[in-house]
């Protein structure tokens, strides 16, 4: 069990040094501690707050610590946005076993608008949203989604590996 947890932190470490370092470099800005911290809310238990509270500590201390943000202000974004989608899930009555790439998509822009919103908004105090959606938000935005779907189709064949479930076609409910 704590061996999970301990993973995990190495995992959100080890993201937060190749984000810095190999990433910085390029053009395309790849939130690596987002994803995994969206990756693993939206595969965790509907029921298991506990679990993505802590996933919101790490990522969020870990995304402070690699940037230039105030401590604690991603974690508190975090929670809300692994709040949100917890909720989400709820109100549209997903199970377990009921992860459609839409609806992982959809959650994902969501929390992606919310997580650059409330940062920025923190660091502004005459925040615009209509100034804050610009070309490399947008830009953002769409690489962050590709990845997403990419990590996505990752995690679900290999969970449907693992658990011995026959692979299936992918539900894609529009």
């Amino acid at each position: 069990m704590w061996l999970k947890y301990i993973t995990i932190v190495i995992l959100f470490y080890v993201l937060g040094l190749v984000q810095n370092s190999f990433f910085a470099g390029l053009k395309l800005h790849v939130d690596l501690i987002f994803l995994l911290f969206y990756l693993f809310v939206f595969f965790e238990k509907r029921n298991n707050y506990l679990a993505f509270i802590f996933f919101a500590f790490c990522a969020g201390i870990f995304k402070d610590i690699f940037s230039v943000e105030y401590i604690g202000l991603s974690s508190i974004i975090f929670l809300v946005i692994g709040f949100t989608v917890k909720q989400l899930q709820y109100v549209f009555n997903m199970r377990k076993d009921d992860d459609s790439l839409p609806n992982f998509l959809i959650f994902f822009i969501i929390s992606f608008i919310i997580y650059e919103a409330l940062s920025k908004a923190v660091f502004r105090f005459n925040f615009n949203i209509l100034h804050a959606i610009t070309y490399t938000f947008l830009k953002d935005l769409l690489v962050n989604a590709i990845a997403a779907v990419i990590l996505f189709f990752i995690v679900h064949y290999a969970s449907m590996y693992l658990s011995g479930r026959k692979l299936k076609q992918l539900k894609l409910n529009f």
